[in-house]
């Protein structure tokens, strides 16, 4: 008798082996992970992959996700694992270079839309985002703005990178420049008219209590923002004045627990009174310093 051919292994059991490997190593939500991480590295939606649950899958794909499944089971965050985070209407690669874009940091990309439409009608002038990363913020704003430039900056030539490999995949509709430096100091002489920053704020003493998903793959430049977090607000907004047009805006985005520690740095610095904003959660999240005259600035 012929010995009986060996059945190939189908997208549903891959997902199967997967949900195993995960919940044997304690992740969460195990089977949803299973599934997002086909998806992810697919770029289709959970549901598509699904449908197709008994097709076999391409031997290349399905090294790639084994892979992704192992580095998970060693406790990389899936965003690192699948190289892709969504944000707002954007689909960004990540890896362990940059801070994971979090859905909290959207909501201020809305308070400067709405603040910028409210500003002008026409084109909205030049926006610096400070610290940008991934090039998220930066990108978003290009994306749905009107403004004339978006200038993204930051310190790590490393992060810049990623940002780089971003804007080439959105392509924005508004131009971005990326540029390396600490904060303000790439621009040089130049003003704009938005400054929008998403500094580090953990304090030096709660890093090493973050959870083990952030703190040992994240970069710790992004977060770790000195003895009481805020040693880069206070640069931020000693340099500011040099570089803000009259009636421009500082927007940043902040720990709701020191709302009231960075407001007092607002009003050290001499700038109006800043408008706090609560993020979709109600938590104090966000600060907007709205100026009618940046040159009176104290």
């Amino acid at each position: 008798m012929a010995p009986r051919a060996r059945k190939e292994r189908t997208i549903g059991d891959e997902l199967q082996s997967a949900t195993i490997a995960l919940r044997t190593a304690a992740v969460p939500h195990p089977e949803i992970l299973a599934l997002s991480t086909w998806a992810s590295l697919e770029r289709v939606t959970p549901g598509a992959v699904w449908l197709r649950r008994d097709d076999t899958p391409d031997a290349e794909f399905q090294a790639r996700y084994r892979r992704a499944i192992e580095r998970q089971v060693a406790g990389e965050p899936f965003q690192y694992a699948v190289g892709l985070v969504g944000f707002r209407h954007l689909d960004l690669y990540v890896d362990h270079r940059v801070l994971i874009p979090r859905s909290d940091s959207e909501g201020l990309v809305d308070l400067v839309l709405a603040y910028a439409r409210r500003r002008s009608a026409g084109r909205w002038g030049v926006v610096a985002d400070i610290g940008t990363g991934s090039g998220a913020l930066a990108l978003a704003l290009a994306a749905e703005g009107r403004f004339e430039r978006v200038i993204a900056i930051d310190v790590s030539a490393a992060a810049l990178e990623v940002a780089r490999i971003n804007l080439a995949s959105v392509s924005p509709p508004t131009p971005v420049e990326l540029r390396q430096g600490a904060l303000l100091e790439p621009l040089a002489t130049l003003r704009v008219d938005v400054i929008v920053a998403n500094l580090p704020y953990v304090t030096s003493g709660e890093w090493t209590g973050l959870l083990p998903l952030v703190r040992d793959w994240e970069p710790r430049v992004a977060f770790d923002g000195g003895p009481d977090g805020l040693t880069l607000y206070r640069e931020l907004l000693g340099e500011a004045a040099a570089h803000l047009n009259p009636g421009g805006l500082i927007a940043l985005e902040i720990d709701s627990s020191r709302r009231d520690d960075v407001l007092a740095v607002v009003r050290e610095h001499g700038w109006p009174e800043g408008r706090v904003f609560p993020d979709a959660t109600g938590r104090d999240r966000y600060i907007l310093i709205a100026t009618d005259d940046a040159d009176s600035h104290r």
